[in-house]
């Protein structure tokens, strides 16, 4: 009898990890994103690949702080993705820009309908423009 529960026992708990295992790995996807970042209220066009079912859409301000200083000026902030179709992405951004264009890394922090449980994180790196920057993300991303 003591036998057979601790067979029982091993048993469950083989079939509980193999259970779980491939539900922790996730598929990793090489993704860009191009952002053409105007300095007004309006929200900005963006392109993506490698994320199904958001090829384009728009970006919102989902608050951020933003300091302009003598040198280059700090970005620290969420940015929201939405894709159209109840499918969409939030950021956290930390970039640095000026005259040059702008630098800096990027994470995903929420997602939600065709990209719902995705997350990953890249750099970006921006062309000033008139009147804003064309930034350019490029990383890796789990489904």
């Amino acid at each position: 009898m003591r036998r057979l529960l601790l067979s029982c026992l091993v048993a469950g708990s083989i079939l509980a990890v193999l259970g779980v295992g491939p539900v922790a790995a996730g598929t990793r996807q090489d993704v860009t994103m191009t952002v053409t970042t105007t300095f007004d209220e309006f929200p900005d066009a963006f392109t993506a690949t490698g994320l199904p079912g958001c090829s384009s859409g728009l970006v919102y301000d989902g608050g951020a702080h933003l300091q302009f200083t003598p040198g280059p000026g700090v970005f620290a902030g969420y940015k929201v993705f939405d894709c159209g179709n109840d499918t969409g992405f939030v950021v956290r951004l930390n970039a640095r820009f000026g005259g040059g264009g702008s630098t800096g890394t990027w994470a995903v922090v929420d997602a939600w309908g065709s990209v719902a449980g995705m997350w990953g994180a890249g750099r970006l790196a921006g062309d000033p423009i008139e009147g804003g920057i064309i930034d350019n993300y490029w990383g890796t991303v789990t489904f």
